[in-house]
């Protein structure tokens, strides 16, 4: 299925994703994988990489969902920015492919064994030491949504800073957050990291 104006069902979900609708997020996750993997798996020629540009193009529909609902293409959009992702990680991989290599294979072993351990505490205390280690801008604004529940609108208002700014920061908390269970030798898919340590 190629870019370009969604089904009128596709457009009903986006609708419901920005007005912060779980279940319609995760419908569209699923939906998307489907379509942008074989596009991602052929410009990285890997399965794992292409994986990850998946979780970092949906995070950033997540993040930034209000935008979706009044684009003309949304389709193109997300393709477009999947893309991005992609070319970004192939204009860096020609400096650390070999660094790349090295990582995948040491992941992979790494998850293998300790597939049968996974412990929520344990992803948690990876999680609670990883905001420790934050910027204290970033860390102070993740713990502003997540333990005292503020929304975005919100947090900004409190720490007179712009909503988008807000947001992408909560991005960047997201992302190292991911970055860490997995360079722990974890797997989650970022939906559940969205809402398991997130609050929207």
């Amino acid at each position: 299925m190629s870019p370009g104006n969604p089904p009128y069902e596709e457009r009903e979900l986006l609708l419901r994703i920005a007005a912060g609708d779980e279940a319609a997020f995760r419908q569209i996750y699923h939906t998307y994988e489907g379509l942008l993997m074989p596009y991602l798996t052929e410009l990285t020629k890997s399965n794992h990489i292409a994986e990850d540009i998946v979780q970092e193009t949906m995070l950033r529909i997540w993040l930034n969902r209000e935008h979706i609902s009044t684009l003309e293409h949304p389709r193109a959009y997300i393709y477009r920015m999947a893309g991005n992702c992609a070319f970004s990680w192939l204009k860096s991989r020609m400096i650390r492919k070999r660094v790349e290599q090295d990582k995948a294979s040491l992941e992979l072993t790494v998850a293998t064994e300790v597939a049968t351990d996974l412990s929520f505490q344990t992803i948690t205390r990876i999680v609670q030491q990883t905001i420790r280690e934050m910027p204290a801008q970033r860390s102070r604004i993740y713990t502003m949504n997540r333990e005292q529940g503020l929304k975005p609108a919100d947090i900004a208002k409190a720490l007179h800073i712009s909503v988008s700014t807000v947001n992408n920061t909560l991005y960047q908390a997201i992302k190292t957050i991911r970055e860490a269970i997995e360079k722990a030798g974890y797997y989650l898919p970022v939906w559940l990291i969205l809402f398991f340590f997130l609050k929207y």
